[in-house]
């Protein structure tokens, strides 16, 4: 089992708590509203970006990008959420759309991710909020039915950040 991660290999767990977060979906924003699933994305209309797990619809009528990791947040995941906003972010400003935002969400927050949050006015810059969830303790995932609790990330809660010269 990979050290980042709590589930076995070939669990389907991201796809499985996709699937919970898609019929409660109230439990990322209130009255958000699901457009669609592994949403593709492309740049300039030819240049496949990748597929976001829940692109949704705000009730201000915002782009909502919504990734889902089964493992820690790395700075990859940072990547991916800062390309497809500035996708949304182009379409936001050429349709007159109030300003995407972006959710991520994994079992928990590593350091390469932090450090990238701190150049992003700790997420403020791209509208991201970061979420770790909480699977019900002592469910299998063959199981149909558990429960999935989303806790928001809070980067002034961590401490300072040092570094060892």
């Amino acid at each position: 089992m990979n050290k980042k991660s709590l589930f076995p290999k070939g669990s389907k767990v991201e796809f499985k708590i996709e699937n919970y977060l898609e019929n409660n979906i109230h439990l990322i924003e209130e009255d958000l509203k699901l457009i669609q699933h592994q949403y593709k994305v492309y740049y300039k209309s030819n240049q496949y970006i990748g597929a976001m797990d829940l692109f949704c619809q705000g009730k201000d009528g915002a782009q909502v990008i919504v990734e889902l990791k089964s493992k820690e947040l790395v700075a990859r995941d940072l990547g991916q959420i800062m390309a497809y906003y500035a996708v949304c972010k182009i379409r936001s400003q050429t349709h007159k759309l109030p300003d995407p935002r972006a959710y991520c969400i994994g079992l928990k927050v590593g350091h390469q991710y932090k450090l990238g949050l701190t150049l992003l006015n700790n997420g403020l810059d791209i509208n991201l909020q970061t979420y770790t969830y909480q699977v019900t303790p002592g469910v299998l995932f063959s199981d149909k039915e558990f429960i999935v609790e989303l806790k928001k990330y809070n980067y002034e809660n961590e401490g300072t950040i040092s570094f060892k010269l």
